[in-house]
């Protein structure tokens, strides 16, 4: 039987691995702005960003927001970080007082500078829920084991949440630091594209473990400078997203590191892109809140992306 209705807004890779997961247990709609995909995913059973994996039929989509909201008692944040404040203004009158908000979008507003979740939280009046960790859209699709982190400051929300949603390809740990998490997920994306500027330019893995500790290191004391928890940091939000984005070949951060290091201009590498790589804005933003930090990695990333400084200098430096 299905327990309950659930509504997942964004159908891009991620929100369709999400629909995917969440359809074993429950009836699952997905609102996509793209009529294109709509139909395509609707009546071939395949999203073309997540092509090895059918579609259930109790994932339905739609183009349409109100018709996808309808009688849903959960809604899931899946759309790029970009598109966050335009989708959650535009579906705010479409959700019940009592309808609990799942944020997996990672990032930063850009125009706030807020973490995602905050955004939602101030636009919808309430807490909301974050989930993060490693978790590439297309193993969640094909289920390999996975495991994440659910976090709000309402313990009994997130243990409500966590037993509909998890299972035992995907297991869920309990949070009271959504700050921590939300940024371990976005703060990451900075160090994946510096490591994947390593590769570009040929360097070995001494130098990526390297990075990939004091990085670390920076994310947590950043974090800790604006009121996450630093063990947050160590667990599967930081140190297990870090891991999956800076080492895979799924990750769209590091494949910008790698073809900077490679010499190529960082407009014409997103402009070869489908998907967005999150790790651009977000180095924007951290710098303007490592101000006061000795944080060399993260300032010296946004010079090399922003300033024209070489990557290997920044290397040779840190």
């Amino acid at each position: 039987p299905f327990f309950m209705n659930l509504t997942v807004l964004g159908g891009g890779s991620f929100g369709t691995a999400l629909a995917i997961h969440l359809a074993k247990q429950h009836e699952v709609k997905v609102w996509e702005f793209s009529k294109e995909r709509v139909e395509v995913c609707n009546f071939t059973r395949v999203n073309d960003l997540l092509s090895k994996v059918k579609i259930p039929f109790n994932v339905k989509y739609y183009n349409d927001i109100e018709a996808s909201l309808k009688d849903s008692e959960m809604v899931f944040m899946a759309v790029p970080s970009n598109n966050v404040k335009s989708t959650i203004e535009s579906v705010k009158p479409f959700i019940g007082q009592d309808v609990l908000i799942v944020n997996c979008s990672k990032g930063f507003c850009e125009e706030t500078g807020q973490a995602v979740y905050q955004l939602i939280e101030q636009v919808m009046e309430r807490e909301v829920i974050v989930l993060g960790g490693p978790m590439h859209a297309e193993e969640v699709a094909e289920e390999h084991l996975s495991g994440a982190i659910i976090a709000s400051k309402d313990i009994e929300l997130v243990k409500k949440v966590k037993h509909r949603i998890q299972d035992h390809r995907l297991k869920l740990y309990i949070s009271d630091d959504p700050l921590g998490v939300a940024l371990g997920s976005s703060l990451k994306n900075i160090l994946a594209i510096l490591l994947g500027i390593t590769d570009g330019l040929g360097l070995g893995d001494n130098t990526k473990a390297y990075i990939f500790t004091k990085g670390l290191a920076e994310m947590s004391l950043l974090g800790e400078s604006i009121g996450a928890k630093k063990e947050t940091f160590y667990g599967l939000s930081g140190l297990g997203d870090l891991f999956v984005t800076a080492t895979s070949k799924h990750s769209r951060n590091r494949h910008v590191g790698e073809e900077l290091g490679k010499g190529k201009e960082l407009d014409k590498i997103l402009e070869n892109m489908s998907m967005v790589a999150e790790g651009v804005v977000t180095t924007k933003i951290a710098y303007n809140l490592a101000q006061e930090l000795d944080l060399p990695i993260i300032k010296g990333l946004y010079l090399v992306l922003f300033e024209g400084k070489t990557a290997l200098d920044l290397i040779n430096e840190i």
